[in-house]
């Protein structure tokens, strides 16, 4: 069962030009850019695209074909004594004949061969001459059908590479479907991770500021004769160490927002990310069983397994059903025609009275050979592989989702602990506030607790973002990561 995934994760800023003003980007508007102008998704998208073309060149073996031949054969040729007697005792014989032939072949889906011919023969040679009868024309219109009669009546050889073809057409799609989730899937952590090294960037820098100013409270403290120099110089240490941790979060900050702009084709050149607030917390509504039933039924990457264990199965029948023997009905029908010329010759053939039909069978078997034998056992390990690789591709997608389902929960736990320890140490902050402004502790220990409760808010904010990637992480593993980023 898919469910809309609650956000609730605020907004990152994201300026894809050199403008000025960026707009601002919430999560799923910055995956769908990285999903329509990813350049990787592009070129796979090109694969399913020529897949789908090799459909129609596979239908080309069906395509009606015209075949025309015109030919001249001059033969010269000395008489033998015999021939000397039957040719009116001509010594040598010249014939001349010209052969023109047009057909029409159509290959049928379900088996059967049929070709339309019309062949024209003008004969001229030296003993018509001699006997004054002139050139003799020879016509011939037919049709010849071969209908297999075995091997399902010859549609399973006919099919075998246009279903292959299909097949490797619906497996490029379901790649580039595949593909799209992965990347979506990273973009979400490279999202969230920007968000989340913005918010804790942002804590360090008020740390800086809290101690600038805690450093200037000190030093007019110490004008005044009411603390010692040394309490100056801790807080001059320690503001130097926040420089040097706010530094540190601002470059992790700039390496999360490369890898936003790293999906993203290189016209999105000035990126930049504002949070505005923390993500809201809310437990997963998920039903663990529906899920892997919906991952097995519909996951990108599991019906692509699915579809290769079909084609090895066509395959392993096309390489059996090659080595099997072949029974075929042959028929034509033609009329013939003879006369002096082409139109009186065509005429004759029309008539309908000079007929040629046959009618007979063809069989042939292959002997067994080894490359039929060795074709036919690699196709059985072939498909043996695609179901022993569909069977594990089962077991790990069961897996993978109960064990992302068991860390979102953990998460959701450990987040409720982290909130409330950061709620305690936010409270006794406020109360050693007000004991440095009594002058019960000293500004050093208020530094010290401020840093205890600035880890607390890095820690809640870690686990929090931690929490979301692996809420995106439990659709990915269902396969509903795309429904419920772009629904």
């Amino acid at each position: 069962m898919r469910k809309k995934l609650s956000l609730g994760l605020g907004s990152i800023m994201l300026s894809l030009s050199s403008g000025a003003m960026a707009a601002v980007m919430p999560l799923e508007q910055y995956v769908t850019q990285v999903l329509t102008l990813n350049d990787e998704i592009a070129y796979q998208r090109l694969g399913a695209d020529i897949a789908r073309e090799s459909i129609t060149v596979s239908e080309g073996e069906f395509d009606t074909r015209f075949n025309a031949s015109l030919t001249r054969t001059d033969t010269f040729v000395k008489n033998t004594a015999s021939e000397l007697l039957q040719r009116l005792n001509k010594h040598e014989y010249e014939s001349v004949d010209d052969n023109i032939r047009l057909a029409l072949e159509k290959k049928a889906r379900f088996g059967t061969e049929f070709e339309v011919s019309y062949n024209i023969e003008r004969m001229d040679n030296s003993l018509q001459a001699q006997a004054e009868r002139g050139q003799e024309v020879s016509s011939y219109l037919g049709i010849n059908v071969t209908q297999p009669l075995w091997k399902n009546f010859g549609t399973e050889n006919n099919t075998f590479a246009q279903e292959s073809t299909r097949l490797d057409s619906s497996r490029a799609d379901y790649d580039v479907d595949s593909r799209r989730s992965s990347i979506a899937r990273e973009a979400v952590h490279a999202y969230l991770d920007a968000q989340k090294n913005a918010h804790i960037m942002a804590t360090r820098k008020e740390a800086v500021k809290t101690a600038k100013k805690l450093l200037d409270d000190t030093e007019a403290l110490v004008q005044q004769g009411r603390l010692a120099e040394y309490d100056a110089i801790d807080i001059r240490a320690a503001l130097a160490l926040r420089y040097a941790e706010f530094s540190v979060a601002e470059q992790e900050y700039l390496m999360a927002l490369h890898s936003v702009k790293r999906l993203l084709p290189s016209k999105a050149e000035a990126l930049a990310v504002q949070t505005q607030q923390l993500p809201e917390i809310s437990a997963v509504d998920f039903d663990l069983e529906s899920a892997v039933t919906l991952a097995l039924g519909e996951r990108p990457d599991v019906v692509n397994a699915r579809l290769q264990v079909e084609k090895e199965k066509l395959q392993f029948k096309s390489v059996d059903n090659a080595n099997k023997p072949d029974l075929n009905l042959i028929v034509s029908y033609g009329l013939n025609g003879l006369d002096k010329d082409e139109s009186s010759s065509l005429e004759d053939a029309a008539d309908g009275k000079y007929r040629t039909w046959s009618a007979g069978v063809e069989f042939s078997m292959p002997l067994g050979s080894d490359k039929g034998s060795s074709e036919r056992r690699a196709a059985i390990l072939k498909q043996q592989q695609a179901e022993t690789a569909l069977t594990v591709l089962h077991r790990q997608v069961a897996v993978d989702l109960s064990q992302s389902y068991e860390i979102v929960q953990q998460l959701y736990r450990q987040l409720g602990q982290y909130q409330q320890i950061l709620k305690g140490q936010q409270e006794r902050m406020q109360i050693d506030r007000d004991k440095a402004k009594q002058g019960k502790i000293s500004y050093m220990e208020l530094i010290r607790r401020r840093d205890t409760v600035n880890e607390a808010q890095e820690n809640y904010v870690r686990k929090l973002f931690d929490y979301q990637k692996a809420k995106y992480d439990l659709y990915f593993h269902q396969g509903a990561l795309l429904d419920n980023i772009q629904a």
